[in-house]
């Protein structure tokens, strides 16, 4: 049994992982709900001195992600494993990063502090994304009232973005939108384009057409079988 896998094996046996399993390939706890899930996700690397594993959260509500996975240019096992928010411990005044050394002698002191850290972590993150209104409150009115700035990196913020918002706040969606596709032009025209916008900038009105034409209904059957 590696390092590794003695920590994910240990950690089941607390029961605040009981509702999670884990899964190996993206080495992930993973608490499925009605339209979505919860994950707990592990980033590891190794050094001379010790194998790093730093935790990370995740919320996916299906519905947001669904209806785009036919223009999206990853494939279909990347497309389901996106998240809809993500989390980190630092945002919770936790440190991020536990380091195992090789020689085993600090493996119980640092287990202890990375379950206690996930345990304050993810709980407060799961209570604060419970559902797609905790998205838009936390993460899409703030940038409406112009209290936060759209992202300036990535791409696929805007159309989860515009999903919630159709869905949770139609009033909004239209000056979302407007919002959106301006700064989805300046992403392209700065001097380095932001590569994963470039590859949605010529087919947005198309894409967003067809997020148009969907109903609320629509969109809320949109879910993984």
């Amino acid at each position: 049994m590696t390092k590794f896998e003695k920590i994910i094996e240990l950690l089941k046996e607390d029961s605040f992982f009981d509702d999670y399993t884990f899964r190996k390939r993206d080495s992930s706890f993973v608490h499925k709900f009605e339209g979505g899930e919860r994950r707990i996700e592990f980033r590891k690397w190794t050094d001379f001195i010790a194998m790093s594993v730093e935790p990370q959260f995740a919320v996916r509500f299906d519905f947001v992600h669904k209806w785009f996975e036919k223009f999206s240019f990853k494939t279909l096992r990347d497309q389901r494993d996106d998240c809809t928010v993500g989390g980190w411990t630092r945002k919770y005044g936790c440190f991020p990063v536990y380091n195992f050394k090789h020689d085993g002698n600090n493996f119980l002191e640092e287990f202890n502090k990375l379950k206690e850290t996930i345990k304050i972590c993810a709980g407060q993150f799961f209570n604060e994304y419970r559902t797609p209104e905790d998205v838009y409150v936390r993460d899409i009115l703030p940038i409406l009232e112009g209290r936060a700035e759209l992202p300036g990196s990535g791409a696929d913020w805007l159309f989860c973005y515009l999903t919630i918002c159709k869905v949770v706040a139609p009033e909004n969606y239209d000056r979302l939108k407007a919002m959106s596709i301006e700064q989805a032009k300046v992403l392209v025209s700065r001097k380095y384009p932001e590569p994963n916008m470039e590859r949605y900038y010529d087919r947005l009105d198309e894409i967003l057409g067809y997020l148009d034409s969907l109903s609320v209904d629509d969109l809320m059957k949109k879910r993984l079988k």
